[in-house]
């Protein structure tokens, strides 16, 4: 964790911000639909921010569909 060792992290902070990742990456999932809808760069960037969320933070309950999710839309908007 990046934020280890600041004099301003605690555990406490930490643990919310860990909330704050995973809730963000569970309504991008859920509005998917509306970013792949829009025929441009937002499928993409929601796309990337699945992965990255995943890949990033394994310790997470979905983080491994997230990051399976993310690539195979990177994919597949990619061809």
């Amino acid at each position: 964790n990046g934020l280890r060792g600041s004099k301003s992290s605690t555990l406490e902070r930490e643990q919310l911000l860990g909330q704050m990742i995973s809730i963000s990456a569970a309504r991008i999932e859920v509005n998917l639909y509306y970013a792949l809808s829009q025929k441009s760069n937002h499928g993409h960037s929601e796309a990337v921010g699945l992965f990255t969320v995943g890949a990033l933070f394994p310790e997470l309950p979905h983080a491994k569909r997230w990051r399976n999710k993310g690539l195979r839309l990177i994919n597949s908007l990619t061809r």
